[in-house]
């Protein structure tokens, strides 16, 4: 599928009441149409894009001197900013000025909310490890199996996060839901499209690896289209109820 067919009518509406919406069960296939697009948008106009992740970067690096989960909190605005560009791009109106999104409250609640369940779960899985050791010593095989396998289910929470946070902002921005419901559309659209969701994470996790690798620079492309394809997943996998 052409990544023009992901794109939204430029005279679409603006926002929906969460009651009106649903969610599409979509093929595996759809992932690499989201990637597509997502490409496509960038190429479209990559000048606001390549800025906006330029300051994302450094933003990033001065956050963690402070505090190394400090920039956590910025990546859903930047998402956000994100979709909200792409969105405007559709409408043929001009950002120069930027879209503004990172101002939404409800979008820096994802950002607390990635915050908290992140921290959460890594004091889980920090605790798992430590027992995981002392059970080495103290208690027989089937004690440390058990955690190894509480480890694993910690694991999997990992991704029920990251499937609760990926079509989030673009939500926040383009539907104008509330941070709880957008939390709550993303997880939903992202487990009933699993096969897509683990698919172009997993190619994600690729693409910023070797991105990363010629002194970051690569960053600066691969953010923003990882960042389309999720506006555009967000669009494509919830919509308007029948």
């Amino acid at each position: 599928m052409p990544a023009s067919d992901l794109t939204p009518a430029v005279d679409a509406a603006p926002a929906e009441p969460a009651a009106r919406l649903a969610i599409r069960h979509l093929p595996l296939r759809r992932a690499l149409d989201w990637l597509v697009a997502g490409w496509a948008d960038f190429r479209r106009n990559p000048a606001p894009f390549a800025v906006a992740t330029v300051v994302l970067l450094i933003l990033s690096v001065l956050a963690a001197r402070a505090a190394n989960w400090l920039p956590l909190l910025l990546l859903p605005p930047y998402l956000g900013m994100v979709a909200a560009y792409a969105r405007m791009a559709d409408r043929g109106q001009v950002f120069l000025a930027g879209s503004g999104a990172w101002r939404s409250a409800p979008l820096w609640g994802v950002s607390l909310a990635i915050l908290l369940l992140g921290t959460v779960l890594n004091g889980l899985l920090a605790a798992s490890a430590v027992a995981a050791v002392q059970a080495l010593i103290r208690v027989p095989m089937p004690a440390v199996a058990f955690i190894l396998a509480l480890m694993f289910f910690l694991k999997m929470l990992a991704v029920l996060v990251l499937a609760g946070c990926w079509l989030a902002p673009a939500l926040v921005v383009n539907r104008k839901l509330g941070t709880l419901q957008a939390l709550r559309l993303s997880m939903m659209g992202s487990l009933r499209n699993a096969g897509a969701f683990l698919a172009i994470a997993l190619v994600s996790a690729g693409l910023l690896w070797l991105a990363a690798l010629p002194l970051g620079l690569g960053l600066v492309v691969a953010l923003p289209v990882l960042a389309c394809a999720a506006a555009r997943a967000a669009d494509d996998i919830v919509g308007d109820a029948p």
